[in-house]
């Protein structure tokens, strides 16, 4: 699953300024943070089979963090899963022709809210780090 989160330009202006004061505070930072988003996003998904949820995980590299879930069904439990096809039936292995899913499931959120809830984090490590 791919998609992007973007701040806003005050945001961006602050961890600049950050980068150029205190680096390794900054990148001390967005890891934890990058950490506590991958860990309320595991705690929000919904689990059935917990395949979702053991695909989440984190990307560390300096200065650039990515939460990442590697299962394929992951958008659509985020987003919500589309209508599948054009037609009422499709065919199954062993069963024939049985109805198609036509009314699509409604989004079950985790990431977005975890990464709302979380990006707090970053201000707070920083500071409290940086202050003497």
């Amino acid at each position: 699953m791919r998609f992007k989160i973007t701040g806003t330009e005050k945001l961006k202006a602050k961890l600049l300024r950050w980068k150029k004061a205190k680096p390794k505070i900054l990148d001390a930072a967005m890891d934890d943070t990058a950490d506590a988003v991958m860990a309320k996003a595991s705690d929000l998904v919904p689990v059935d089979t917990g395949f979702l949820k053991r695909s989440i995980g984190t990307k560390l590299q300096p200065f650039h963090k990515r939460i990442v879930v590697t299962a394929p069904y992951a958008s659509w439990i985020e987003f919500g899963k589309p209508i599948g096809g054009k037609t009422k039936t499709k065919w199954k292995k062993g069963q024939g022709q049985v109805p198609r899913d036509t009314v699509p499931l409604g989004p079950r959120p985790y990431l977005r809210p975890a990464f709302d809830t979380e990006t707090k984090r970053l201000e707070e490590f920083y500071e409290k780090r940086n202050t003497p």
